[in-house]
């Protein structure tokens, strides 16, 4: 079940980036491929440790930032990663500065 799992999110999300348009959720994914929404959505919480929204908004911000090094305008850049709004992208965005400034570091790693 896992690598038929991570086949499908690869499928949708690398090769066919499905993440592009707005309209596309967790949902797509999760009610269409397993028995039940609720299924799909344990399954990936296990195997990703994140749910299948924040995967999805993962890639949608890999995607904004490649655009941006690309030269593409902050303000803009929403509209061709996937967002709804620059609301949701940079909401999304919090959500991954939070998490990572959540992060306790073990104090024996060596620092960069």
């Amino acid at each position: 079940m896992k690598n038929v799992l991570f086949e499908l999110i690869y499928l949708l999300l690398d090769e066919k980036r499905l993440f592009l348009n707005p309209g596309f959720s967790g949902k797509d994914i999760s009610g269409h491929f397993f028995p039940g929404a609720s299924v799909g959505e344990s399954i990936v919480i296990e195997e990703f440790g994140c749910s299948l929204n924040d995967l999805i908004s993962h890639y949608r911000l890999q995607y904004a930032r490649n655009l941006l090094a690309e030269g593409f305008g902050f303000e803009d850049v929403w509209r061709y990663s996937g967002f709804k709004s620059k609301r949701l992208m940079v909401k999304a965005l919090s959500r991954v500065v939070v998490y990572k400034k959540n992060i306790k570091f073990d104090s024996n790693m060596p620092e960069n």
